[in-house]
């Protein structure tokens, strides 16, 4: 947690604006360091699409899917633009960080399915 605005940072300057950042439900760290920064991190990389998720029993598995689904579409509408502006072979880069746990194990079964397709391919 208290490290993940330079490892957004990292990533949106190594060519990956888009992040996917998920944490336990209050995560203090995340909320303060994370969270809290992306507005800057918008202003200073206008490229970026980060997504915040909360993961926990109580969380809502449709809005967690919804969220994703939603940044992971404009992911892919801003890479077409930028494509056909420019007409470049880079890939669309995502990246899933994992705030405290390293797995995917507590997100519901159709959360894991489906990044790990995304992930995968």
């Amino acid at each position: 947690g208290w490290l993940l605005t330079a490892e957004i940072l990292e990533l949106i300057e190594s060519g990956c604006p888009n992040v996917v950042c998920a944490q336990p439900f209050a995560c203090l760290p995340n909320h303060v360091t994370g969270r809290g920064m992306f507005g800057k991190i918008r202003r200073l990389h206008p490229e970026a699409n980060i997504v915040s998720i909360d993961y926990d029993p109580g969380a809502s598995e449709a809005n967690q899917l919804n969220r994703i689904k939603l940044m992971i579409s404009a992911a892919k509408k801003a890479h077409r633009a930028a494509e056909e502006a420019r007409n470049s072979e880079k890939a669309a880069g995502i990246a899933i960080l994992i705030s405290v746990e390293p797995t995917l194990g507590n997100f519901p079964t159709s959360v894991r399915r489906y990044l790990s397709r995304q992930i995968d391919g």
